[in-house]
């Protein structure tokens, strides 16, 4: 038996968005938590991506300790907060709780936006030649240290 292949983040997008439009009746209330399930896979999935382009060996890192490198691997911070602040909304969504309300619809398609915006900023990025993930990524602490945010502050000014 062959395990189907991985759906990428566009095509998770697509589901995500076409729940919202039209949520088939079989997931009456529960849609938003299905949506919110495929939009955090996406970014998830744009994530991996982006570290397999950059050479990065991050994935045994937490999702919160990848998404604060990614302003230094994609040089769009606004971009990077939006997606901090997208996948900590769609994970507090993708998980139930007690008395808590699922997302809006409008909330939900913000996310999405997000991710969606990470996802083309991702693809547009070039893979890295190999043994290029020196310079990719900064060794860990190299951003404390340096103070001014290094060489990618001085690309952006």
């Amino acid at each position: 038996m062959t395990a189907a292949p991985a759906l990428t983040p566009k095509q998770l997008l697509w589901h995500a968005y076409s729940l919202i439009e039209d949520p088939p009746p079989v997931f009456a209330a529960r849609w938003p938590r299905a949506v919110a399930l495929l939009a955090r896979q996406a970014l998830e999935a744009a994530l991996a991506e982006l570290w397999t382009k950059r050479g990065v060996k991050i994935g045994w890192a937490s999702e919160r300790a990848q998404l604060l490198c990614l302003p230094h691997i994609i040089g769009d911070r606004d971009l990077s907060a939006d997606t901090i602040v997208a996948w900590n909304g769609l994970s507090e969504a993708a998980h139930q709780h007690p008395y808590a309300l699922a997302p809006t619809a409008g909330e939900l398609a913000g996310w999405l936006d997000t991710v969606d915006a990470l996802r083309r900023a991702v693809d547009a990025i070039p893979a890295s030649a190999p043994g290029s993930a020196e310079r990719a990524a900064p060794p860990a602490g190299a951003a404390q240290s340096a103070g001014s945010g290094g060489p990618e502050s001085e690309s952006r000014a």
